[in-house]
């Protein structure tokens, strides 16, 4: 196997923001297992470097480790003390973990988000690069309900190529990024390729992003495979490597090490994320989108014990209606502050007259999440819900209004009718890519024209809403919406 030296570090050295601190800890592979495991609970934001030999230079400052001082190494670096650790002589030192300090602060996470100089982790556009250009992908390990990932010169040769999915004596691995909508969209399409693939239960790996929630989420709805967490960092270095291959969509499946791998973090093409997602596990079958849904539902419903549930079904008075509300989406920092995501979140000004014509018309209207924007008398806010209970409480609305985010998915997830409305994100267009992420079914959508969503007139909102509980606005509740459904108009109101 062929190594690579330390100095090749540098180059993430110096891809790296002044601000950010990366710190190198170098080890025997025999001790691999236990010091990555310690690592990983210290943070998840590393990766690992095969290399031959230590080169030391001014710009880097190496940790020596073994199973006796990798505690009191991380406890150095995580408070900035001075190394201690040398050089044993008799070591043969064949690793390097790259250790990333991403959220230094909560400040720093604050002022980040607002910045928006990147969205899922705080390391550059250019360390990414770095890492794809310099290094490839070699390995993996899993340790603490982790996949981490190891990496080797890309003059290596590499054991992997394009696959057809039959390598059976191995295990498959299916590597998915998304948020709560995303996976709600995409669970019975995810259920029905683990299904068909022929892999046993206790060698499929699902690889999500290090969040709670899809964590949670992705447990419930696959109770009997495992579920691996990988964080936002070392996801995007992986993307980026596996983006260095051409002809994505032809190479929907490849295999490494006799292992099956399946890549949906990174689409390609045109068209409805759902679909883009179906054409990578199934290319050529046309799979319903909601297969498995009750089974599904069931699940979720199975994890709110029957007096939460009681509880919940209490607040809803059977006679009336109620219309659920999702007009901003965000992290909550520090000090309350919210930082909303772009242009997707509709101006407090407009939200407060929203729901201020609904309590003048008498119109039950609940907020579903936490939020930085001012209420009136009238407004249900039901507080902090676990994910369970969030999707639950959606299941007993008449109607979800609200703009592109997962409170929709979630309607859709019921067969509940949805009104979205869009800002710069159409249905059409995520991020500047011609990839869409309707709802599904069950949806009618207002678009601006000018891609500004704060130029949707409240009136407009609740006359649409109006129409649609009304059936003046007919829809069909079973109807797939397709990309070309969006480009053709279907459903859509233009202002």
């Amino acid at each position: 196997m062929e190594m690579i030296p330390l100095t090749s570090i540098k180059y993430v050295k110096e891809a790296m923001r002044l601000d950010k601190k990366v710190s190198y800890i170098a080890f025997n592979s025999k001790n691999k297992t236990e010091i990555v495991s310690n690592v990983l609970k210290y943070t998840s934001n590393f990766f690992v470097l095969l290399i031959s030999e230590i080169e030391k230079y001014k710009d880097a400052e190496i940790y020596f480790c073994d199973n006796g001082n990798i505690k009191a190494v991380l406890e150095d670096i995580d408070q900035n003390r001075a190394n201690h650790t040398t050089e044993d002589a008799t070591v043969r030192y064949d690793n390097v973990i790259v250790l990333i300090d991403l959220l230094e602060t909560e400040k720093t996470k604050y002022d980040y988000l607002k910045n928006r100089e990147m969205k899922e982790c705080q390391i550059t556009y250019n360390l990414l690069q770095i890492i794809a250009k310099k290094f490839s992908f070699y390995g993996y390990l899993i340790e603490n309900g982790y996949i981490v990932l190891e990496y080797i010169e890309n003059a290596a040769k590499r054991d992997a190529f394009p696959g057809n999915g039959s390598g059976k004596n191995g295990c498959l691995f299916i590597n998915y990024k998304g948020g709560i909508g995303d996976y709600v969209m995409n669970v019975s399409l995810l259920y029905d390729f683990i299904l068909k693939s022929g892999f046993p239960a206790e060698k499929t790996y699902l690889i999500m992003l290090d969040g709670i929630t899809q964590f949670q989420l992705a447990k419930c709805f696959f109770p009997d495979i495992h579920i691996l967490k990988m964080p936002s960092f070392v996801m995007m270095c992986h993307l980026m490597e596996i983006s260095k291959r051409k002809n994505q969509e032809s190479k929907r499946l490849y295999m490494f090490k006799g292992n099956t791998f399946i890549d949906l973090t990174e689409l390609y093409g045109t068209g409805h994320i759902y679909d883009l997602n179906r054409r990578r596990m199934f290319p050529d079958t046309d799979i319903y989108p909601f297969t498995h849904i009750e089974m599904m539902q069931k699940r979720i419903i199975g994890k709110i014990s029957t007096e939460r549930k009681k509880q919940l079904d209490g607040m809803f008075d059977k006679n009336k209606k109620y219309i659920g509300y999702q007009f901003f989406t965000g992290d909550l920092i520090h000090d309350k502050k919210y930082i909303g995501r772009g242009a997707r979140c509709w101006s407090e000004d407009n939200a407060y007259e929203f729901y201020k014509i609904c309590i003048e018309n008498n119109v039950n209207i609940v907020i579903l999440i936490p939020h930085c924007y001012r209420t009136m008398p009238g407004v249900i806010e039901f507080g902090k819900l676990t994910i369970f209970e969030y999707i639950y409480v959606i299941s007993r609305f008449t109607m979800v209004v609200g703009i592109d985010s997962s409170a929709g998915h979630i309607a859709s997830f019921w067969n509940i009718p949805t009104l979205t409305i869009w800002g710069e994100q159409t249905p059409l267009v995520c991020e500047g890519n011609e990839i869409g992420f309707r709802v599904l079914r069950n949806n009618y959508s207002i678009v601006p024209e000018d891609g500004n969503i704060n130029s949707i007139d409240p009136e407009a909102v609740y006359d649409t809403m109006n129409k649609m509980l009304s059936n003046e606005i007919s829809i069909d509740c079973n109807h797939i919406i397709t990309y070309a459904d969006s480009v053709n108009g279907y459903n859509t109101l233009f202002v």
